[in-house]
């Protein structure tokens, strides 16, 4: 009862929009004002789980065969590397969403990984987040954009499943603009792909229109 009284308490802040830190990035139609968003733990938190473990199993979601196909073989090359001593290396292991279980997500920090409607785990992984994606409009708090082949990418969020350790994710309604994305991240960053500028980012055709932070405090 104790642990569904916190969890429920937890549900609830992370829903508070803040609106101390808006930014401003250059404009793409309407979506170049961002909000800081709610967060508890604090982003700190998140952090220090993350460089404590330094692992992350990459959680793919696609009903594409060859889609598929192409998450698996990314992956396989990308966990056969060493994690280097640089903090932001880590030794990244994968599975498939219809091979996730309880346990992995209670234990591994996760990077859950494709389009929404094809990926149930992370659809409710998000369910109660500040974070929706429909096929019509993205919401991120209280600021909602027009979905025009968007993706949205969101860093070190608390998991609704073990608060105690982050969870991120990469998503939208296209399952191709999403995987091209990711892909671009891993032969960018290596090891380091689920790193950001900032906590949230929004892609639209590839190019990062928004941006954005949890609370710090």
């Amino acid at each position: 009862m104790k642990r569904k009284y916190l969890l429920g308490a937890f549900f609830i802040i992370v829903g508070i929009v803040g609106f101390a830190g808006v930014q401003y990035l250059p404009s793409a139609n309407d979506m170049d004002v961002v909000e800081t968003l709610e967060a508890v733990p604090t982003r700190r938190d998140m952090r220090r789980s993350f460089y404590e473990k330094r692992e992350i199993l990459v959680v793919y979601g696609a009903t594409d065969p060859k889609l598929k196909q192409r998450y698996k073989d990314l992956l396989h090359d990308l966990s056969l590397r060493e994690r280097t001593p640089s903090r932001r290396s880590a030794k990244i292991t994968y599975k498939s969403a219809d091979e996730l279980t309880d346990e992995d997500v209670n234990d591994y920090i996760v990077y859950l990984v494709g389009a929404i409607g094809e990926h149930a785990m992370l659809k409710r992984f998000i369910t109660d987040t500040p974070f929706q994606v429909a096929t019509k409009q993205i919401t991120m708090g209280g600021k909602k954009v027009r979905n025009e082949h968007t993706v949205l990418g969101v860093s070190f969020y608390p998991s609704p499943v073990n608060p105690k350790i982050p969870f991120s994710f990469l998503t939208g309604t296209n399952a191709h603009q999403v995987y091209s994305i990711f892909a671009d991240k891993v032969a960018e960053e290596g090891q380091s792909f689920y790193r950001q500028n900032l906590d949230y980012e929004l892609y639209s055709d590839k190019e990062r229109v928004v941006m954005g932070d949890f609370n710090s405090a």
